[in-house]
């Protein structure tokens, strides 16, 4: 049996709607989204085409060094990109290889989702259980009270 098999067949899925700002948004309003939606990543977009991402730790530094313009040219470009329904080790290496800890979901040219470095650590963690099963001793079976020393 293939033993990458089982990574192959895990999807990363988007987990929730994606936010995307145009280029010409402020710093200010970047931040305000992210705060808002609780996300650190946002696709940067201009007459509906993906430009760029932008990363919470880019535009705390930007905000920090007094840009206040827009943020299309503090946007990571190229975006990492992953096609709809990629494989956990798809994802995985377009996120290594984007530099960041994400990569945008992308169909027919249109940003549909982002997927996080978290997310593929999820759903190989998954994969990992349903192919072997949880083994005596596996910490996701073990009573977490036993950590409890007096």
């Amino acid at each position: 049996m293939d033993p990458d098999a089982a990574l192959r067949e895990v999807v990363i899925d988007p987990s929730r709607p994606v936010r995307v700002v145009h280029d010409t948004t402020t710093v200010a309003q970047a931040l305000g989204l992210m705060h808002r939606a609780r996300v650190r990543h946002l696709p940067v977009v201009s007459r509906g085409r993906c430009l760029g991402v932008l990363v919470d730790v880019d535009l705390v530094a930007a905000a920090v060094d007094g840009v206040a313009g827009p943020v299309g040219p503090i946007a990571r470009r190229p975006a990492p990109t992953v096609p709809l329904g990629a494989d956990a080790p798809a994802t995985a290496r377009a996120i290594l290889a984007g530099g960041t800890d994400a990569a945008l979901v992308m169909d027919d040219g249109v940003v549909v989702g982002i997927v996080t470095a978290t997310d593929v650590l999820a759903g190989l963690t998954g994969a990992d259980r349903a192919a072997t099963g949880a083994a005596p001793g596996d910490p996701a079976r073990r009573d977490l009270r036993e950590d409890v020393r007096p």
